[in-house]
């Protein structure tokens, strides 16, 4: 499967789309191109994913911080420029807080199974599929998690400003949704 993977990636060159997710996915979870890179720069490679894991716990420990205080805290009288009391932005601040907290969880996971793995574990689970497929999903887990809780946030937001009760700051948001999506629009075309 990942010798195969590995071949479809090397050929990607030849416009092979598959080849190109491949890599695309390699960037993502393990900072480089193919699995090949891992026995020659291993040491660079652990340190560079245990840097970028304990930034991902920090951003969702700050994201889990930023949900409790949102939580726990009423919106002031009077005008309401944003309306964080609603069923809606209250829920999706909740599910922030708690992906946020399973981000941490499964980085910290990652950071202890990087601490203890060498060159060959990732080789070495090449033999055992599941083996491996556990390994990507630790990879991806935090990342994946860190995500789902800044699209909740971002809903929390959209919806207490959508049940304010000022237009320009409606307006405002509006277009910075579309600066939002222009920039992952940006970003995957790079990636991909």
């Amino acid at each position: 499967m990942v010798a195969d993977a590995e071949q479809s990636a090397t050929t990607s060159a030849s416009g092979n789309d598959g080849g190109r997710l491949q890599q695309c996915v390699f960037r993502i979870l393990l900072c480089t191109s193919s699995l090949s890179d891992l026995d020659k720069k291993w040491p660079e490679f652990r340190e560079r994913l245990s840097d970028r894991t304990e930034n991902i716990n920090v951003v969702g420990a700050l994201a889990v911080a930023t949900a409790a205080v949102f939580l726990t805290t009423s919106a002031p009288d009077g005008v309401l420029l944003i309306n964080w009391n609603r069923e809606l932005p209250y829920f999706c601040l909740a599910a922030c807080g708690g992906c946020g907290m399973l981000s941490v969880m499964s980085g910290l996971g990652l950071i202890v199974y990087l601490n203890g793995a060498d060159h060959n574990s990732i080789q070495n689970a090449r033999e055992d599929r599941l083996k491996l497929l556990a390994i990507f999903t630790l990879l991806a887990m935090p990342l994946i998690f860190l995500s789902v809780a800044s699209l909740c946030a971002g809903v929390a937001w959209l919806g207490a400003v959508w049940y304010g009760d000022t237009l320009w700051i409606k307006l405002l948001v509006s277009i910075g949704c579309i600066v939002f999506l222009f920039t992952l629009l940006v970003i995957g075309f790079v990636l991909y």
